[in-house]
């Protein structure tokens, strides 16, 4: 998990083990949610223990890899209203086709317009474990790792899996943007054979000083002992 989060980094002829995905091939020359998934599957012995085999190095540039054909998965961000200097909460969704087992992302936000506070598992991801890099945080990037239990899914649907809480500047105006990208940690979602699943990642557009009540106002009044 630590490797796919890129909070450590492999030692000389330790990159050829970390790389296990897909078991198939040895590896694809990237460490990501799915090499994760697959260590998962060993530990938890639903795979048998295989040589180490595939690339001895990373392969070049450091973009995900996304299958070929149509998204089968999608990962988005909602957007929001929020007035300035106040906090405010981002959720990351997954629209789940029912075998996703973990996915890793790069969360990118303007940090001269907001900052980030805390990040949580969703509601939907209670049981998952979350690794972070927040060593661009400054930058407006975070790293990101969630990733189920072994032979676990998040199952079918719109699914809650991240809660981004963040802090809007006390100048901040006119629009920024929660969006993905592989800067610190690739985009990748896995399902539970640790097979790489094909997905689209979709920004959420922040508008700031224009807070849009959700519904219509509440109000009430009295009648004797009763409120109306």
């Amino acid at each position: 998990g630590r490797f796919a989060a890129n909070l450590d980094t492999p030692a000389p002829g330790e990159f050829v083990r970390v790389d296990c995905a897909p078991r198939a091939t040895g590896g694809n020359g990237l460490i990501s949610a799915a090499d994760f998934v697959q260590a998962g599957r060993y530990l938890a012995a639903l795979d048998p223990l295989t040589p180490a085999g595939g690339p001895m190095a990373p392969a070049g540039g450091f973009v995900g890899f996304q299958p070929a054909g149509a998204p089968v998965s999608t990962v988005s961000a909602p957007n929001v209203s929020v007035a300035p200097a106040s906090t405010f909460i981002v959720p990351v969704r997954l629209q789940a086709e029912g075998s996703e087992n973990a996915l890793g992302l790069s969360i990118v936000f303007d940090p001269a317009k907001m900052s980030l506070a805390s990040v949580a598992s969703g509601p939907d991801a209670a049981s998952a474990s979350l690794n972070l890099n927040t060593s661009l945080q400054g930058s407006g990037k975070l790293g990101v790792l969630l990733g189920l239990s072994p032979g676990q899914s998040f199952g079918v649907g719109a699914k809650e899996v991240l809660l981004l809480s963040f802090i809007a500047a006390g100048n901040a105006a006119g629009s920024g943007s929660v969006s993905f990208s592989d800067d610190v940690v690739l985009r990748e979602v896995a399902n539970m054979n640790a097979e790489t699943m094909s997905a689209s990642f979709v920004a959420g557009t922040v508008t700031f000083g224009v807070v849009t009540p959700p519904g219509p106002t509440l109000s009430f009044t009295r009648s004797g002992d009763t409120l109306l």
